[in-house]
């Protein structure tokens, strides 16, 4: 069992092609534990690009889900659940494709789970901000 399964929803499109590569960002964190399982729910993106993501998943050394809803529109909540039901984390985080991780990161995250007691309160939960930042 993993310390932390980081579940990370994604659908790759043509006009997101992009979103493959920024599954890289995840290893600016330079002092990620080996603990820590990465899994990608790609929500129904076409065959032809899953392809791309799964062999970037091997790449990268994470775990590919894939939900068959090529049909339906994206939904991030779907992802989630579908990644939580399959997480093999004590704790579990979810994570946007375009989150750039600062060194320890993922340790900071695991210390402050331990710090709340996540395992002992199921219905509290931590969160962590973010800056978006435009092209600019």
């Amino acid at each position: 069992m993993s310390i932390m399964t980081v579940i990370i929803p994604i659908r790759i499109s043509p006009e997101r092609i992009d979103a493959i590569e920024r599954l890289d960002y995840m290893s600016l964190d330079q002092e990620c534990p080996t603990s820590i399982e990465f899994m990608i729910v790609d929500d129904g993106s076409p065959k032809y690009l899953s392809e791309k993501l799964i062999e970037k998943c091997r790449c990268i050394g994470a775990t590919y889900l894939r939900i068959e809803s090529e049909t339906s529109l994206f939904s991030i909540g779907r992802a989630r659940n579908f990644g939580a039901q399959n997480a093999n984390g004590k704790y579990i985080l979810f994570q946007d494709v375009d989150l750039m991780p600062y060194n320890g990161f993922y340790n900071d995250a695991i210390n402050e789970c331990s710090i709340q007691e996540l395992d002992k309160f199921a219905d509290n939960f931590i969160m962590f901000g973010v800056i978006y930042l435009t092209q600019d």
